[in-house]
C-alpha cells in the first residue's frame, strides 16, 4: 500500500513539474526601454494629435518591457513592395532603438496601395513571444481598417492601434502549453501502470522461504545466538568538485509577418 501511495505522489510531482515547464517565462531585455521613442509615426497626419495614442503605446511598452513603435504609412509609401515594406520597417526600428534591442514595430498600410499590406516585425526576445503570431495580430487589428480601395478615417486608424496594443499584451501573458501538460500527465500514468504491474509480478513469483524448513525441529535445539563477521570491507570514493558560470545574451535580427487587405 505504501508503494502505491508513493507512485501516486510521484505522478502528482511529474504533473506539477510539467505545469511549471509549460508556463513560458520570457526574459527581460538587457537593453532599457527607450520610452521617448515609443511613439506613433503618422506620415500623412491622419490622426491629428497623437498625444493620447503615444501615451497608450508607452504604457504598454513599460508593462511589457520592450520598445514599441507604430508607423502609419502615407502616400509616399504607396509604391513599396511587400519586401520593401518589411525591410523599411525593420530599418526604422533599428535606426531608432538599435539593432539587437527587444521590441516591435507595427506598419499600418494606409498609403493607398492596393492591396494594402500591414506588417509586424519583432526584434530581440520579442521574437520568442510573438513567433508564428504576426499574421494573426495584423489581421485582428486590420479588422478596424477599411479595404485598401476605400477612404481611411481617423477612427479607423486609432481603433486599429488600440486593438493592436490589446492583442500584443494578451499574447505576452505567459501562455500555458496545455499539450505539454497532457504529455507529462500521460508519462505519469504510464509510469504508474508499469510500476504497478512490475510490483504485482514480483510479489506473485517471488516468495520468501521460512528458515524453519531448513531445521529438523525434533533433533536441533538452539540455546544461543551470535553474529560473527569474518570480513570487513572499507570503500573510499574521492569527491570531485567543479564550478562553472554562465550568462545570457540577446540575439539580433528581426522576424515578422503580415496580412493583406
Amino acid at each position: 500500500m505504501k508503494k502505491i501511495i508513493l507512485i501516486i505522489v510521484n505522478i502528482i510531482i511529474i504533473a506539477f513539474i510539467g505545469v511549471m515547464i509549460s508556463i513560458k517565462a520570457f526574459p527581460k531585455s538587457e537593453y532599457p526601454v527607450d520610452i521617448e521613442k515609443c511613439v506613433c509615426v503618422d506620415v500623412n497626419g491622419i490622426l491629428g494629435d497623437t498625444g493620447s495614442i503615444n501615451d497608450s503605446i508607452r504604457k504598454t511598452a513599460e508593462k511589457l518591457g520592450f520598445n514599441i513603435m507604430i508607423y502609419v504609412a502615407g502616400s509616399a509609401d504607396a509604391d513599396k513592395t511587400d519586401y520593401e515594406i518589411e525591410r523599411y520597417s525593420e530599418n526604422i526600428y533599428d535606426d531608432n532603438f538599435g539593432a539587437g534591442t527587444s521590441g516591435l514595430i507595427y506598419y499600418i498600410d494606409v498609403s493607398g496601395r492596393s492591396p494594402a499590406y500591414d506588417y509586424l516585425s519583432a526584434s530581440g526576445f520579442a521574437r520568442d513571444i510573438y513567433r508564428n503570431k504576426y499574421s494573426d495580430i495584423t489581421e485582428y487589428a486590420g479588422k478596424s481598417l477599411p479595404p485598401s480601395t476605400e477612404p481611411v478615417k481617423k477612427e479607423h486608424v486609432s481603433n486599429a492601434i488600440n486593438a493592436f496594443l490589446r492583442d500584443i499584451e494578451s499574447y505576452a501573458k505567459s501562455p500555458v502549453d496545455y499539450t505539454l501538460i497532457l504529455l507529462c500527465f500521460g508519462i505519469g500514468v504510464a509510469t504508474f501502470i508499469i510500476l504497478f504491474f512490475a510490483i504485482k509480478y514480483r510479489y506473485r513469483f517471488k516468495h520468501g522461504q521460512d528458515s524453519a524448513v531448513y531445521v529438523a525441529g525434533d533433533k536441533t535445539h538452539f540455546t544461543n545466538e551470535q553474529d560473527i563477521f569474518i570480513r570487513e570491507y572499507t570503500t573510499k570514493t574521492k569527491i570531485q568538485t567543479s564550478s562553472h558560470s554562465g550568462g545570457s545574451h540577446g540575439g539580433g535580427g528581426h522576424s515578422g509577418g503580415g496580412s493583406h487587405r
